[in-house]
């Protein structure tokens, strides 16, 4: 009863109760291999990685031939930084089962943020070599390869695929992003409609076949298929991206409503925490903590960074003096941006305005020369940000933009059909909140100083 406790408890954010509860459970289940693992499992989602990384021992210790735990304790490895040792608990999953996919991915990702991308993706292609491989694996496979454009190799994955599963409808909506990517956007469509047909409930699928019909200028068809988009999946911000693209596209009167760039993001400048004269003080002490947290070498290849690294897990379950008081002043800047919200019951911002809010997501970058986010949204959130910790002094220069933060401008290279509706200069301390569906991303810049933010997606409770 403890144990099963715990889980409900760490599936609804009560992460201190979830913990006491598994706690509990271990002590009167000692040889339990599972309620030491459940225990990790809640641990590491309070954000205790040491803490974890010890319970996923223990039961590691009690039965070793569970992947599941060896992937638990990579993850709690990767919260301290420990990549080296995250890496190999990944490997030794794949090796028990060695036709998981969530193993191979979580693998290969750690071989490509330590920079050995020459390796990358090798552990799939050594078990597909074999007669046993699963196809899930070999889908999970031609997914990695559509994540590093690498197109036509994954039509050739998913033909076999499709071969095996015909009928999947994650497959074929592979099928249909890989020949996006290679501009077949006939064939595509023909593919994004058995998927949509196959898997009617996943909103996904919506979403990739309007970015086909977007690319392909096919504006009513991609607004048409929004539209089915936004009656299934109300609260999906992704489906609501696109459908204020295919919008604007059309010259559909509510776009300037929904989607309105100048007046719905606000920017504001957080009050320091007790015991520092300014934000930007406080702003030296929070970079040097932030800096500890970006252990590996290259980008997540499943992020819009590029140029840069990203910190591991939610960064606000992180127990430091210096996040936790962060985050205590950051709820009152986002307190008072809800509040200013106007009664709006079918915008689908405001519609959604409440007293209490919490995060479904926080996380850090640090951008080196080079470096820029790609136009995208946040399909998890509400409400989301970027703070500004520590910035390149090119952000400053009159005349130029290297750096800021743009919005409107979609990931879909759309040519001329594209528009920048706004720029924001980031400055040390200041934060900048908007709607989770406003398209947005970053300027390039070179400098040998990095540039530090925090972002975090915000959901109402």
């Amino acid at each position: 009863a403890h144990e099963v406790l715990a889980l409900v408890h760490r599936e609804t954010g009560s992460h201190e109760a979830a913990v006491r509860h598994a706690l509990t459970s271990a002590r009167l289940q000692p040889s339990s291999r599972t309620a030491h693992h459940n225990l990790g499992q809640v641990q590491l989602a309070a954000g205790d990685y040491a803490a974890a990384a010890a319970a996923y021992e223990k039961a590691i210790g009690l039965k070793a031939s569970a992947a599941a735990t060896w992937i638990g304790l990579g993850h709690a490895y990767r919260g301290q930084g420990r990549i080296d040792q995250a890496r190999r608990a990944y490997q030794r999953a794949t090796e028990l089962e060695p036709n998981n996919p969530d193993a191979h991915r979580l693998l290969n990702e750690m071989v490509w943020q330590t920079g050995e991308h020459e390796r990358y993706l090798s552990s799939f292609r050594q078990v597909l070599s074999s007669r046993n491989a699963d196809p899930r694996l070999r889908l999970s496979y031609a997914n990695e390869l559509l994540k590093i454009q690498q197109a036509e190799e994954a039509v050739k994955e998913l033909e076999q695929v499709l071969y095996s599963v015909p009928e999947n409808g994650e497959a074929l909506d592979a099928m249909a992003r890989a020949r996006s990517a290679l501009g077949d956007f006939d064939g595509a469509c023909g593919f994004h409609g058995l998927a949509l047909d196959r898997a009617p409930s996943d909103s996904l699928v919506i979403r990739n076949y309007s970015e086909t019909l977007l690319k392909a200028a096919r504006h009513q068809q991609a607004h048409a298929v929004t539209r089915l988009g936004r009656e299934r999946f109300p609260l999906e911000q992704g489906v609501l991206a696109l459908h204020t693209t295919a919008q604007r596209l059309i010259g559909d009167d509510a776009y300037g409503r929904i989607a309105d760039y100048a007046a719905v993001p606000k920017v504001m400048r957080l009050e320091p925490p007790p015991g520092y004269p300014d934000i930007e003080t406080f702003c030296l002490d929070l970079k040097v903590y932030l800096e500890t947290l970006h252990a590996t070498k290259a980008h997540p290849t499943d992020q819009t960074l590029r140029g840069g690294t990203q910190t591991f897990g939610a960064l606000f379950q992180d127990r430091s003096p210096v996040i936790r008081d962060f985050v205590t002043q950051l709820r009152k800047s986002i307190e008072a941006y809800i509040n200013e919200m106007p009664e709006d019951p079918e915008h689908p911002l405001f519609a959604r305005k409440g007293t209490d809010f919490d995060f479904s997501g926080s996380w850090s970058v640090r951008l080196s020369s080079g470096g820029f986010h790609t136009n995208h949204f946040h399909p998890m959130g509400w409400i989301s940000s970027a703070f500004y910790v520590d910035l390149p002094d090119v952000v400053s220069v009159n005349g130029r933009h290297d750096g800021w933060f743009k919005m409107g401008e979609t990931n879909l290279q759309l040519g001329d059909r594209e528009v920048i509706h706004r720029q924001i200069q980031p400055k040390v301390g200041h934060l900048t909140l908007f709607p989770s569906y406003f398209w947005h991303g970053t300027v390039p810049f070179e400098s040998s100083s990095p540039r530090i933010t925090i972002a975090f997606d915000v959901v109402p409770k």
